[in-house]
C-alpha cells in the first residue's frame, strides 16, 4: 500500500480559518494510517513523503509503480466555502467527475501541476499506456471506495458524503 500525504513543501493545499495547512493534516493522517497498517503485520506500506517536502504529482505515481503497489491512497483534508459542510468523501479515479463539486475538487488538486518544473508535461506514449491501464482498474477502484466508505462510516463520527469519482492527475499514473 502506498500512502500519499497530499500536498507538501511549497504546496500548502487548503488553508483553514486559523492558518492550519492541509499539507500538515495530510502528513499526520498518512503517518498514523501507516503505523496502524504496519502494526497489523499483513501490509507493506510506503509513504510518498514523510516530511514537509514537495513531491511532484507524477513522482508520486512513480513511487507507487516502483513499489508495485496494489493500492494507492492519496489523503486530503479539503476545505469548503460553506462552514456548515462536514464529513468525508472517498474518491476513485474516473475520466468524468460524478458531480460539479467533484470536478471542482479535482481541478483544485490538479492545479499544483503549475508549481512543478516543466508544468506537468508528460510523455504522450506513457500517457496513452496509463490511460489504458486506468480503464482496467475503474471497477476495482469503485468497489474499494465503497468498502472504505462503509468502514469509515462505522468507525468514525464523520458524516458520509459519499463515494465520488473525478480525474485526479495523481491517480492517473
Amino acid at each position: 500500500i502506498v500512502l500519499d500525504a497530499g500536498h507538501g513543501g511549497k504546496d500548502s493545499g487548503a488553508l483553514g480559518r486559523r492558518g492550519t495547512m492541509e499539507k500538515d493534516i495530510n502528513l499526520h493522517a498518512a503517518k498514523e494510517l501507516a503505523k496502524l497498517l504496519k502494526e497489523d503485520g499483513v501490509f507493506e506500506v510506503v509513504l510518498t513523503r514523510d516530511d514537509d517536502t514537495f513531491i511532484p504529482l507524477a513522482d508520486r505515481s512513480v513511487i507507487a509503480n516502483n513499489f508495485k503497489a496494489d493500492i494507492f491512497i492519496s489523503i486530503h483534508a479539503n476545505a469548503s466555502r460553506d462552514r456548515r459542510e462536514r464529513g468525508f468523501e472517498i474518491y476513485f479515479m474516473s475520466d468524468k467527475a460524478s458531480d460539479p463539486w467533484a470536478a471542482e475538487v479535482a481541478d483544485f488538486e490538479n492545479s499544483v501541476i503549475g508549481l512543478e518544473d516543466g508544468g506537468g508535461q508528460g510523455d504522450p506514449a506513457a500517457m496513452l499506456l496509463h490511460s489504458m491501464a486506468r480503464n482496467e482498474y475503474l471497477n476495482e477502484g469503485s468497489r474499494l471506495a465503497g468498502l472504505v466508505t462503509a468502514e469509515m462510516e462505522k468507525r468514525t463520527p464523520f458524516v458520509n458524503r459519499g463515494v465520488k469519482q473525478a480525474a485526479f492527475y495523481v491517480l492517473r499514473g
